[in-house]
């Protein structure tokens, strides 16, 4: 793995390590998603159809199918993409596209009914250069 052409170790604990597995399916967590297609990202409710994810996890020539409630190895529902709005396909990331990175995906379902979902805002300039 590299970074600006800089070679990078892999991450590593170091001393002991006090992590947990967090399981938690109530809002907001349980509106945090899985999206499966030719690989998988995550992604989160954010209307009742509607899934907020990065371009670079969408499949733009297949579909997907989003997981909602996962906990350890199952989830409370399942759903596929019919749908994907995003302002550039963004297929690797790097320092002149993470600005773009977002896309939605609209669901064949209304998990968000069954879930809730976080919603969205319009951007506001204001916010340049903020600590957020």
């Amino acid at each position: 793995m590299q970074h600006r052409g800089v070679p990078l170790d892999p991450l590593v604990v170091w001393g002991a390590d006090e992590r947990l597995v967090y399981s938690d399916t109530n809002y907001p967590w349980g509106c945090v998603c899985r999206i499966v297609n030719t690989g998988q990202g995550s992604g989160v409710l954010v209307g009742p159809r509607h899934v907020l994810t990065a371009s670079h996890v969408v499949d733009w020539d297949g579909g997907a199918t989003i997981e909602v409630h996962r906990a350890g190895g199952t989830v409370a529902a399942t759903a596929q993409a019919v749908k994907a709005w995003a302002f550039t396909h963004v297929a690797d990331p790097d320092y002149t596209t993470l600005d773009e990175d977002y896309a939605v995906l609209v669901t064949d379902q209304r998990l968000g009914d069954r879930f809730g979902w976080m919603g969205t805002r319009t951007y506001n300039s204001a916010w340049d250069d903020e600590d957020y």
